[in-house]
Order: structure tokens, then C-alpha cells, then sequence
């Protein structure tokens, strides 16, 4: 199925159909298609009531390539676990790296007690081949370990 063409300047992508679209309540450790996966990178270790950061990262399969034109974002989740702040709810595309095959979006958050905190949220994505292109949201959260 052809969701929207790609020229080299890359025309915007169109949503994929509802029977397409992951459950935005079902949060996992990664997120996989046919043409991509998003997975989170633990960049620990993590101290209680300091900045923390992982990595959001979307690998593309096949053909596809990363969209070079489409506002790639991270949307923290909201409300956050408790116990967990995100200094910056939405991080942008202008805040990671991006590459042919790969993107990474580095998100901070902050976790007030020690032991297991859950981060995540939704990345908002396009991937690319030189016939068309698809728009998805990949719903994801790690649990990470907080020491004191």
C-alpha cells in the first residue's frame, strides 16, 4: 500500500490507517515493524534527584530511510510514572542526530526516589523509500534503576 510519495525533497508523509496505527496504552521496551524499530537505549547509571538522559532510537529495515523533512518528536509521557519529572516533555528533532538509517533523540528526565522508575512516551516518526512513505507513533518505556 502506497501511503504518500517521496521525491529527493521528500513529500510529507501521510498517516498510516487505524488497523496500522500500536496500541498507545501498551507500552513496551521497543517497538517493531517490517520497516522499523524504536528502541531505548539506558544510558545509566541513574542517581535520585539528578538529571538522567536515554536514548530514543528509531533503525530503519529494508529500503526505508529516516525522513529527512518529517518534525520527528518525543512526547514524555503524561501524566509521568510517579516519582519521575521530565524537564523537557517534548523533545524535538532539532535536539538528536540523524542519519540515513538512524535517528536518536536523547531525553532527560529527572527520578525522585531510588529504586525502579518507568520513562518513556511516544515517538512521532517517518520512515521513507523512494516510492512512498509512512507516518507511525511508537509507543515506548524502559524501567530504569535509581540508586541513592
Amino acid at each position: 500500500m502506497t501511503i504518500g510519495a517521496c521525491s529527493k525533497g521528500e513529500a510529507a508523509a501521510e498517516p498510516l490507517g487505524n488497523a496500522a496505527k500500536p496500541m498507545l496504552s501498551a507500552l513496551s521496551a521497543s517497538h517493531e515493524t517490517d520497516n522499523y524499530k524504536v528502541t531505548i537505549e539506558d544510558l545509566g547509571p541513574y542517581k535520585k534527584g539528578t538529571e538522567g538522559k536515554i536514548n530514543v532510537v528509531l533503525t530503519t529495515k529494508g529500503d526505508y530511510h529516516v525522513n529527512k523533512q518529517y518534525p520527528y518528536k518525543f512526547t514524555c509521557q503524561d501524566p509521568p510514572a510517579e516519582g519521575v519529572r521530565y524537564p523537557k516533555p517534548v523533545v524535538r528533532r532539532e535536539d538528536g542526530t540523524f542519519e540515513e538509517r538512524k535517528a536518536v533523540l536523547t531525553v532527560p528526565f529527572v527520578a525522585d526516589h531510588a529504586g525502579e522508575a518507568k520513562v518513556g512516551g511516544v515517538m512521532s516518526l517517518s520512515v521513507c523509500t523512494d516510492a512512498n512513505c509512512l507516518m507511525d507513533k511508537a509507543p515506548i518505556e524502559v524501567t530504569v534503576k535509581v540508586e541513592d
